[in-house]
């Protein structure tokens, strides 16, 4: 029986070897296959080389997937490089009380870099915090939007960029609110 490579995968679809471990990391990946790392694939020798040996139903799983998303091989994020404003949720699985008031606390940042990174840097110092919402905004729209937003179902801590949210589903529809109104 032939050994199955992620080499073998790249060549046959042209899609790299990084995008395609960054598909295999992926929750959806593991859980099918019941798996919690990559150490857990077999190891192989491919053209001299140590790497991890993917069954055929692995391999053609990915197979699949790469061929049914367009976007797979330019699975980078599509903001990267653009001006964009986002959204941290910084309490995902919880909230915080103030006052006796349960609340969550959000962030509303620019960047010009890629929001997946700026998400990378959050989890540094809390390694719950993600991007809820991202759009292709300028850093003055971003400041418009921070003293637009202020008050619905939100109070801005100080002139910081950090909101705390009484109604979550509310706080987002107004800043999507928003964006709609500039275009």
């Amino acid at each position: 029986m032939k050994k199955l490579f992620i080499s073998d995968l790249e060549r046959e679809t042209g899609v790299s070897r990084r995008n395609i471990y960054k598909y295999i990391r992926n929750n959806a990946f593991y859980k099918k296959f019941r798996i919690k790392t990559m150490s857990e694939l077999p190891n192989g020798v491919s053209k001299g080389s140590p790497a991890k040996v993917l069954s055929q139903e692995q391999y053609d799983y990915l197979k699949e997937k790469i061929e049914s998303d367009p976007n797979f091989e330019n699975n980078d994020d599509p903001m990267d490089g653009k001006d964009c404003v986002y959204v941290v949720d910084l309490c995902p699985n919880g909230f915080t009380v103030i006052n006796g008031q349960k609340q969550k606390r959000f962030k509303i940042g620019y960047t010009s870099r890629s929001p997946k990174k700026r998400e990378k840097d959050y989890r540094v110092s809390n390694p719950e915090a993600a991007i809820v919402m991202t759009m292709e905004l300028g850093i003055s729209e971003e400041q418009v939007l921070l003293k637009y937003i202020n008050g619905k179902f939100c109070k801005r801590i100080g002139n910081t960029e950090l909101f705390n949210v009484e109604n979550v589903n509310e706080f987002l529809n107004k800043i999507q609110e928003f964006c709609e109104n500039l275009k």
